[in-house]
């Protein structure tokens, strides 16, 4: 199982990209949040530092 993005909380801020390990959560040139399942691991690093909680 994956983490799971709420784009409409999204603010685009890339804090959780910089706490996944793993770099599943990049950031396009459009500040729009990119998940990858392929490289998640589901260590949720990036829901407990998501400041608007647009992750779970």
């Amino acid at each position: 199982m994956c983490i799971h993005l709420i784009e409409e909380k999204c603010i685009s801020c890339g804090v959780c990209t910089g706490l996944c390990e793993h770099d599943a959560l990049t950031l396009t040139g459009a500040w729009t949040l990119n998940l990858s399942e392929a490289l998640c691991v589901n260590c949720k690093a990036c829901v407990s530092g998501c400041p608007a909680r647009a992750l779970r």
